[in-house]
């Protein structure tokens, strides 16, 4: 949406024509009931509002105080008008005021050095319109790109996001996984406008009220599947009682990038995947699978991925287990020969059959 206030005439002309109103675009006030088209239009200008400014050609087109037309922004919240000297408060577009030449001498302006320097900064071109200017770009012209950045909310990324979309992830099973570690699947406990009379209980185990903790992977149908997976990736342990604790337990114990670590956290996506499919199965289709079932599918995602994928891994005994395990055969990095050569023995060392040599003293 922002992109049309790039083009601003035609998007203007019909906002203005809809809400029958002839004043300037950027401050008119949204009518009461607005349909969805203008409530989203105007939204959009308050988010552009901040990032534009104007070549000025038409001093006569410009709302002096209330148009971002200055590149600083809107002059209303940069100068305070109440306190402004009542000739330059009085001003309504920007024509009334010589700022390419000359100070109007009408207007009583002799002290306000922050006012002149201020206005000093406006931005002239030398045609009859007024050009914007997308100041994110240094090159002044609006771009897709730049105008996502600068309107969207921006939150702090999780430490775990790269390690969830490694380059050799499931896209579903990432996307799934993702979801879970924000708490963003819909389990029972996250509708709260849920009816009071469905059963909150989780459907895999029947046993204690369904979360994204309880699922994965405290319920004891999954948690079994969970643990005959870390018991193929060489540990015997309980899970941890949240989602995150175990996913920093597993980067913290597969780390790298070598086929091992991808191993693990494929097996790890696939398990919360398929155990959600099952979930969402149960719920909707009235269809259930034993869990020894689920494990059969995942462990072939697993060998099915890891077989594709052409990761050099080290060769030791540990390595070779795991991916034995999991029916795949482990790709040894390949180390290059070393070249090394002999020095000529120092005067008076002699060199006999052994891997050490003995000098002159025995």
């Amino acid at each position: 949406m922002v992109y049309h206030f790039w083009h601003e005439q035609p998007l203007e002309q019909m906002v203005l024509a809809e809400i029958h109103q002839k004043k300037n675009f950027w401050t008119i006030n949204q009518p009461s009931k607005p349909s969805w088209g203008i409530r989203s239009i105007f939204r959009s200008r308050d988010l552009a509002k901040p990032h534009i400014c104007y070549l000025v050609g038409n001093e006569a087109d410009i709302d002096f105080w209330n148009q971002p037309w200055h590149p600083r922004g809107v002059l209303s919240s940069l100068i305070p008008r109440h306190n402004t000297v009542s000739s330059l408060s009085s001003l309504t577009s920007l024509d009334q005021i010589h700022l390419d030449g000359p100070w109007n001498p009408t207007l009583n302006i002799g002290s306000l050095a922050r006012e002149k320097a201020i206005l000093s900064e406006v931005l002239f071109n030398d045609t009859a319109s007024n050009l914007p200017i997308w100041k994110p770009n240094s090159n002044g012209l609006f771009t897709a790109k730049s105008g996502w950045e600068v309107t969207r909310q921006k939150f702090v990324k999780p430490g775990w996001a790269s390690r969830i979309w490694f380059s050799c992830h499931i896209p579903r099973h990432a996307l799934v996984s993702w979801k879970a570690l924000k708490n963003g699947l819909s389990t029972t406990d996250n509708l709260p406008f849920l009816d009071p009379s469905v059963n909150r209980s989780c459907i895999l185990c029947n046993f204690g009220l369904e979360s994204v903790t309880h699922l994965f992977f405290q319920c004891n149908y999954s948690k079994w599947i969970w643990n005959i997976i870390l018991g193929k990736l060489g540990h015997r342990r309980n899970p941890n009682p949240d989602l995150l604790q175990e996913e920093l337990w597993l980067a913290n114990n597969f780390k790298g990038a070598g086929q091992t670590s991808k191993l693990a956290y494929i097996a790890f996506e696939a398990a919360i995947y398929i155990i959600w499919i099952e979930r969402n199965n149960r719920v909707f289709h009235k269809i259930s699978l034993p869990n020894s079932t689920l494990l059969s599918e995942i462990l072939i995602l697993v060998r099915s991925k890891v077989l594709g994928m052409k990761i050099e891994e080290e060769d030791n005994p540990s390595n070779r287990a795991i991916a034995s395990n999991f029916g795949c055969t482990l790709s040894p990095k390949f180390r290059p020969p070393e070249f090394c050569s002999w020095l000529k023995p120092v005067q008076g060392t002699y060199k006999i059959n052994s891997d050490a040599s003995l000098d002159a003293e025995g």
